[in-house]
């Protein structure tokens, strides 16, 4: 494995997209008080761009900081 870096981020990037669209449509299947999508006010795109990059974000960090933990404990 030449490039142990690249293969890590490319599983959290991967994973972080998996868990930011997750929740972004979980926001928008559980829209019990027009939050996100109403008939009258269209989408609030804002909120729900916020709530999927909050994900992503959560995705990307759990994925990224073990590995590169690990990865950092295997060098020494």
């Amino acid at each position: 494995m030449k490039k142990p870096w690249f293969t890590c981020l490319v599983i959290s990037l991967s994973v972080a997209f998996l868990l930011g669209g997750l929740v972004m449509w979980m926001a928008w299947q559980h829209n019990s008080q027009c939050e996100i999508h109403c008939a009258e006010q269209g989408v609030d795109w804002a909120y729900w761009l916020t709530l999927g990059a909050g994900g992503w974000l959560i995705g990307f960090l759990s994925c990224m900081l073990p590995a590169s933990l690990v990865m950092w404990l295997l060098k020494k």
